[in-house]
């Protein structure tokens, strides 16, 4: 019965930790996809040791394996606008221009950076606790197609194409810094919402290795 109870467990472990990394990587390519797999179940197999052939509590290393198999996690998305204005000078006037650009922001972890001083487990009150990785915005992406002109000016003397050039050479400078700039202000935001969605995924991926754990994130 003890054995079957094992056999048990190990199967719900290695069955959530490719339930868990499918949905962590739906988008990832096909190589990522097999490295990714194929770390989980390197996991799973620590984790059969640990519950048979050890036939003792997890230690903090299968913890932080689990953890780490997952690679990144996406932990918050937001939607900005990114202002531009830029203005040239000329002998027939000057042009000026005013661009908005929508833009969508992914902020994410790495948890292949956990370290094992990052992992603690207390097995008289079956805590584990996790000190959260940095989150990191990730690249910004701006939506050109959605850019809206919110003013332009083109002298009578100016051509279309001297405007045209403006527009061009403004979102060239300034839309990838101004966009990250504006990802940035919400870093606070993402690392609370960040600390909700970490130990949560945490909590589904160890329950079914230790029904009595619960985890907290630093």
């Amino acid at each position: 019965m003890k054995w079957n109870r094992l056999a048990i467990s190990v199967g719900v472990v290695a069955m959530t930790l490719f339930g868990t990394v499918q949905s962590v990587h739906a988008q990832a390519s096909p190589m990522d996809t097999v490295r990714v797999v194929g770390d989980t179940v390197k996991e799973g197999l620590k984790v059969v040791e640990e519950l048979t052939t050890k036939q003792r509590l997890p230690t903090v290393k299968t913890f932080l394996g689990m953890a780490q198999s997952s690679a990144k996690l996406e932990v918050m998305k937001s939607d900005g606008q990114i202002i531009m204005e830029g203005e040239d000078e000329g002998l027939l006037g000057n042009n000026r221009v005013k661009i908005m650009v929508p833009c969508k922001f992914r902020y994410q972890i790495d948890l292949n950076e956990l370290r094992a001083g990052d992992v603690q487990f207390d097995p008289s009150r079956m805590i584990v606790t996790v000190r959260m990785p940095p989150v990191r915005l990730d690249d910004p992406s701006p939506d050109r197609e959605s850019m809206e002109i919110l003013e332009q000016v083109n002298p009578t003397f100016r051509s279309s194409g001297s405007l045209q050039d403006l527009r061009d050479r403004v979102l060239a400078e300034q839309l990838k810094p101004r966009a990250r700039t504006k990802g940035e202000e919400s870093a606070d935001l993402a690392r609370n919402a960040g600390k909700a969605m970490l130990q949560k995924f945490l909590q589904q991926v160890y329950t079914p290795l230790m029904p009595d754990i619960r985890v907290f994130v630093e």
